[in-house]
């Protein structure tokens, strides 16, 4: 997945939103959503360096 660049560096916001897509593309049932989040896509959190509240906050 290409993810925009600002000053050369990905932000944050832009991983999170990629992230985000990314199981929404992957989940076609919305299964991380159903059951719960933290267990359900913790590893995936992981991979992009954020935290469950920031994760929490950008899906409002």
């Amino acid at each position: 997945m290409v993810l925009e660049k600002q000053n050369g560096n990905v932000t944050r916001g832009q991983v999170m939103n990629a992230n985000y897509l990314t199981m929404r593309s992957t989940d076609s049932s919305s299964y991380c959503f159903q059951t719960s989040l933290i267990s359900a896509c913790k590893s995936r959190l992981q991979t992009t360096g954020i935290t469950q509240s920031e994760y929490n906050s950008n899906l409002k």
